[in-house]
């Protein structure tokens, strides 16, 4: 039985390739060389001239991130100044110039406006933050994320997130034993009856943390409260996963065909998370780097 074990649990092991730590795991495309990719909102933006790194700024183009934050935009070629318009704000900017305008209050910004390839790169805090909206830097994935949800959003999902990180990590800890218990059966390393032990210990151990973070309160804020069950739907259902698995394997054998069908319900959740990362990770991103605060 251990053979066969090995063979079908190899497949089956959840935390190393779909439960790697907390929500906050990157799920999103890297970088490369001095390219930095350009979120806003849930949308990776593809503008003919990336997003750059300059002397420790982040320079993005204009018209893109104008105009994906509802800005309209307009350039006078004589004085070589745009004026970008949203609702009652209006910036201006003179392309090498270190000096700004919103509303008619002088700004001095870090780096100038600059032509780069045809295009007017701008530095993309300033931009975001005069339009209202918030800047977080993944350096991970040289990754900008700029998001216009509301400060009540933001500050809902950080309230939960800062709450739930230290249980996050224990739940993931009891995921990461109990396949490595797993593994020990298979590699013959435990008797079935120390398998059962140390496998139904862990499960408890993984209720006890899920119990912990159901009972956390969630944002009121109907986004972040969104996000939040979505997340701990998603733990629960990994929960449900292990304690299944766990029954599948008894002193005489195992079902291998009730494991498959398991290993493909484990890759379907994997799937998931990654979607639900994905739908919240100017949130996530926002939340985990702490700097959305004006």
């Amino acid at each position: 039985m251990t053979k066969k074990i090995l063979t079908v649990a190899a497949a089956a092991v959840l935390a190393t390739s779909l439960f790697s730590g907390s929500a906050l795991a990157a799920k999103y495309p890297i970088g490369h060389a001095n390219n930095v990719n350009l979120y806003v909102n849930d949308t990776l933006l593809h503008p003919d001239q990336p997003a750059i790194l300059k002397n420790g700024r982040t320079l993005v183009p204009l018209r893109a991130i104008f105009e994906s934050l509802g800005a309209d935009v307009q350039w006078d070629s004589t004085t070589q100044t745009v004026t970008g318009t949203k609702g009652d704000t209006r910036i201006e900017l003179q392309l090498g110039s270190t000096q700004a305008s919103v509303n008619g209050t002088a700004v001095t910004l870090d780096v100038p406006a600059e032509m780069i390839n045809y295009r007017t790169m701008v530095p993309v805090r300033f931009i975001a933050e005069s339009l209202g909206a918030y800047v977080g830097w993944d350096g991970r994935t040289s990754s900008v994320f700029v998001s216009d949800r509301s400060l009540e959003t933001l500050a809902g999902m950080q309230d939960f997130i800062t709450r739930s990180t230290d249980l996050q990590k224990s739940f993931f800890t009891a995921v990461n034993a109990s396949d490595q218990v797993i593994l020990n059966l298979s590699a013959g390393k435990v008797n079935y009856s120390l398998f059962r032990s140390q496998y139904d210990q862990q499960s408890q151990s993984m209720k006890v943390y899920l119990d912990q973070i159901k009972a956390l309160p969630l944002p009121q804020d109907t986004i972040a409260r969104k996000a939040t069950e979505d997340l701990i739907g998603h733990w629960s259902r990994s929960y449900e996963i292990i304690v299944k698995r766990g029954a599948l394997i008894t002193p005489t054998g195992f079902d291998e065909n009730a494991f498959l069908a398991l290993n493909a319900e484990t890759r379907a959740l994997g799937n998931d998370f990654n979607t639900q990362v994905i739908q919240y990770k100017d949130l996530i991103v926002l939340v985990d780097a702490a700097d959305f605060v004006k």
